[in-house]
């Protein structure tokens, strides 16, 4: 998901654009936009209830990681609680420059927001019409959900699909398994036909017999991650296990290579299910650091095996 730079010239653009940053609209949360010199670094968002220390930990943490020069803070909550906000802007002033520390009740269009450093106030616009929402969105990235939780809900499990008829296929048939598996992604990413439950079965088995093969599949889906993540996504619903870990780090790391915060989440959410892989615990250390999309790109899949994708793909040569 390649989007243009995009300049937030007041404190109006910054603090209307925080949901599409983070993906959904935050509530009683604590939000910081990191900034390298002019350039944004990242965003990252806790929750209010954690507590001061684990909030000043968390970004401190960050700064101190990443060489970070400014930092924007603003707090969404019902509630005004200048002692706690004031206590982590202290707190966090001991490690880098604050520039901002604002306040706000929600994010519904038209509500007050005061910064308590520069004075300026403003009222937030629609946050789904905001420079970083359209680009984001002509760029195919996944709506501004209405909370965390309905964000976390794009993760569900739907009707499982048994998985022991498609791993006798894949003993018995070798490479022409592998060969058909790809085929049958790339109809669904192009639009060509829809995802099914069986190709879900049969990436799952695939890609937990062989990491090779899941590497063949990022590699030839590389034209469009954003909907190579989605699909993988959703396919991810009808597995369990292994097998369902398998899809979830294959979305988790098109999301990455896509530059988009889903990536994240999804990782959480296999967290959440106790799902684990080597490739989805790289990509944990890779995000937390602020890897970028292309270093992560060039560090997971530059050496993809070439030779495998012709012999398994019956000599067919993706697209370049």
């Amino acid at each position: 998901m390649s989007i243009p730079r995009i300049t937030f010239r007041t404190l109006t653009d910054l603090v209307s654009a925080i949901p599409a940053l983070v993906g959904f609209i935050p509530r009683e949360s604590v939000v910081a936009v990191l900034f390298d010199d002019d350039r944004m670094f990242c965003t990252a968002r806790v929750d209010l209830r954690v507590g001061r220390r684990f909030i000043t930990d968390e970004l401190i943490a960050l700064v101190g990681k990443h060489g970070i020069t400014r930092v924007a803070i603003v707090v969404v909550a019902a509630e005004n609680n200048p002692a706690v906000t004031r206590a982590v802007t202290e707190d966090l002033a001991r490690a880098v420059e604050v520039a901002a520390l604002i306040h706000l009740t929600s994010f519904d269009t038209g509500t007050s927001f005061h910064d308590s450093i520069t004075g300026q106030v403003g009222t937030v616009t629609d946050v789904r019409n905001t420079a970083v929402a359209v680009a984001q969105a002509v760029h195919g990235a996944a709506p501004i959900a209405e909370s965390r939780e309905a964000r976390e809900d794009m993760f569900a499990m739907t009707t499982p699909v048994a998985t022991d008829f498609t791993q006798e296929h894949y003993l018995t048939e070798g490479n022409r398994f592998a060969g058909a598996v790809a085929a049958d992604l790339l109809d669904v990413i192009t639009g060509a036909t829809a995802p099914t439950p069986l190709l879900a079965a049969r990436i799952g088995v695939l890609t937990s017999k062989e990491s090779r093969a899941r590497d063949a599949l990022m590699w030839i889906v590389r034209k469009d991650f954003g909907r190579a993540a989605d699909t993988f996504r959703i396919l991810a619903g009808h597995l369990r296990g292994d097998h369902r870990a398998q899809l979830l780090t294959l979305a988790a790391a098109c999301y990455a290579y896509d530059g988009d915060s889903l990536a994240g989440q999804t990782l959480e959410a296999m967290q959440r299910e106790k799902l684990t892989t080597p490739l989805a615990e790289l990509l944990d250390v890779a995000i937390q650091n602020g890897m970028s999309p292309m270093t992560l790109f060039l560090g997971t899949l530059a050496k993809v095996d070439t030779d495998y994708i012709r012999n398994a793909l019956h000599g067919w040569t993706p697209p370049s």
